[in-house]
């Protein structure tokens, strides 16, 4: 199929149209690459790439962070606390946020269980929750099925949610007893 489309495009191989497409891409953001290739060899501190981003950054983290934030991250740390084991979940682009989020935590919480390694099984592991283990999922946009559903049964189940994600209309945000 990709073949015929080829050739009714008028091209004769593969290459040929990956080619053009690659050159018409490259000619159509000339003013854009040369800005990147500009910000890079700028020296004025005020004008580095690297100091525009931290700024930017900066300023992003100042407006994220607001009482509603404080408040839930605090019930988020009471959970965790009073939690028999807690059980971290990411996956796709999530997934080694919550790697390194339980690696992180296991230093000073012992109790945790990773399930991002082998995401076939978190049924079976999640039917073995009790009312006093929680889930904490990272889920960020895409958001995965997998996710939304462990956290429907976790809330079906009275599992407290802990949910870290970037929407607030992340899907599993109405199963998450707390969302950040």
């Amino acid at each position: 199929t990709v073949m015929r489309l080829i050739k009714n495009l008028g091209y004769q191989s593969y290459s040929d149209i990956k080619n053009d497409i690659h050159t018409a891409s490259i000619e159509s953001t000339p003013a854009a690459w040369w800005h990147l290739q500009k910000s890079f060899e700028d020296t004025d501190h005020e004008e580095h790439t690297l100091t525009r981003i931290w700024q930017e950054v900066g300023s992003l983290l100042n407006q994220t962070l607001t009482h509603s934030l404080t408040a839930n991250f605090d019930l988020a740390i009471k959970l965790i606390l009073k939690a028999d084991r807690v059980n971290v979940l990411g996956m796709r682009s999530s997934k080694g946020l919550a790697i390194y989020f339980g690696l992180l935590l296991e230093e000073f919480y012992p109790k945790v269980n990773q399930l991002s390694y082998d995401t076939e099984f978190i049924y079976d592991r999640a039917s073995r929750f009790t009312k006093n283990d929680i889930l904490l999922l990272i889920d960020n946009a895409p958001f995965t099925t997998v996710g939304i559903d462990t956290a429907q049964f976790c809330h079906e189940n009275n599992v407290p949610v802990i949910l870290i994600t970037d929407h607030f209309s992340s899907p599993a945000a109405s199963y998450a007893s707390v969302t950040l």
